[in-house]
């Protein structure tokens, strides 16, 4: 390109007159295509009709014009607005790959996969959901209630955040059952805790107990195990093993048998570790923290 070419480009061409011989003619054609395209399509009929309502009432005609620019400029700011607000959110490859990752982890820790054999030798998988709300569990292990006289000799407890649907007593003056998930809830006072003995369940009480600092707890005599290791031993103030193995409670009101281990309580709080020593209750009291 010449450096005329590029000026035109750049600056455009001079107006040609339409006197001018050299345009006259194709001038005279274009305007006569444009009539006939007028005549044909009516334009000429409609845009003589606007300009005679705006002859006759022109300031109607600028508030309905100035109208429709303003309501057109709104439009378009609200459209861009909404567009922006609703655009996705670029992320790099990395950063999806880390979101993956993450969901296939939050995945893993609500779902445990237990596998066993039966007697025939072949594999069973069972799906346990990790839900730390109080649901019902389908084994009957959950589902034992603390004889009164263990409470009685305890003293007044403020929350029970283990209770029965239909308790055969109360246990504390707020009682959370599984339909209100006591772990979620908020514990203030004196907590009385009987867990449900399933994992995770009885750790992610026991350690809420534990964090609350306030309270006495009746579990299965297991210091061997892990919560104990990591969360009883370093975070409770005292503990009392019972000389006498408690035959529980069902949710009908039979006793049941004796149970396969011992169990023990555990207070959490000096107050707790000296009722705990001092109460009517058999067993050994060790002193903790």
């Amino acid at each position: 390109m010449n450096i005329k070419g590029f000026k035109r480009m750049l600056f455009g061409e001079k107006m040609p007159d339409k006197d001018d011989p050299q345009y006259k003619e194709r001038y005279e054609r274009e305007v006569q295509a444009g009539h006939k395209f007028a005549k044909a399509t009516r334009i000429d009929q409609a845009a003589a009709k606007v300009q005679g309502f705006a002859n006759a009432h022109r300031t109607l005609f600028l508030v309905i014009v100035f109208t429709f620019v303003i309501g057109a400029f709104v439009w378009n700011a609200y459209r861009l607005v909404t567009v922006y607000r609703h655009s996705p959110v670029s992320r790099t490859a990395t950063e999806k790959q880390d979101s993956v990752l993450r969901e296939r982890h939050k995945l893993l820790q609500e779902v445990e996969i237990r596998e066993h054999k039966n007697r025939g030798g072949q594999t069973i998988v069972k799906r346990v959901l990790m839900n730390t709300r109080l649901e019902k569990s389908v084994r009957s292990s959950d589902e034992w209630y603390t004889p009164k006289e263990i409470l009685d000799a305890l003293g007044k407890f403020d929350l029970d955040p283990c209770a029965p649907i239909h308790p055969l007593w109360p246990t504390a003056e707020v009682m959370y059952d599984q339909n209100i998930d006591g772990l979620s809830q908020i514990w203030e006072g004196r907590v009385w805790l009987n867990p449900p003995y399933s994992r995770p369940l009885i750790e992610l009480f026991v350690r809420k107990l534990a964090e609350h600092g306030n309270g006495i707890a009746l579990l299965f005599n297991r210091c061997d195990s892990k919560m104990f290791q990591d969360v009883i031993f370093p975070k409770a103030t005292g503990m009392k093993f019972l000389r006498h193995r408690i035959r529980f409670y069902r949710p009908g009101g039979a006793r049941g048998d004796s149970p396969s281990r011992g169990s023990i309580l555990l207070a959490f709080g000096e107050d707790n570790a000296e009722i705990l020593r001092n109460c009517a209750i058999e067993g050994k009291y060790v002193q903790l923290n």
